[in-house]
């Protein structure tokens, strides 16, 4: 359910996997660009309804994710690659927030 990071909704019974499962939605940073393209743009147009987020949100919100990601999720266990996911991921949040104002700044 949702066009954006969907989530499993489930009519019945629910197990535990015994084993761990990976989530990766991607390989290569080239692989992830048009998902972030895709992504943040629909986010936009799902929050059309919301109100303007403001400037504060375009720095507070990159750093906060960056800071979740790579220190409380404690990305920097994961070397180069935890670092380039924790930047790529808050660089998301920026875009996205971009979009945001950019549609209700220009309806």
């Amino acid at each position: 359910e949702g066009r954006v990071h969907e989530r499993v909704v489930v009519d019945g019974r629910v197990g535990r996997l015994k084993a761990t499962l990976e989530h990766r939605s991607f390989q290569t940073v080239r692989e992830y660009w048009p998902k972030l393209q895709s992504y943040t743009t629909l986010e936009a147009v799902d929050a059309a309804a919301a109100s303007d987020p403001g400037r504060g949100v375009l720095w507070a919100r990159p750093m906060g994710r960056f800071f979740k990601m790579y220190v409380w999720q404690q990305g920097f266990l994961d070397g180069v690659e935890g670092f380039v996911f924790a930047a790529l991921s808050a660089y998301y949040e920026f875009v996205r927030w971009c979009k945001i104002h950019e549609r209700k700044s220009n309806p």
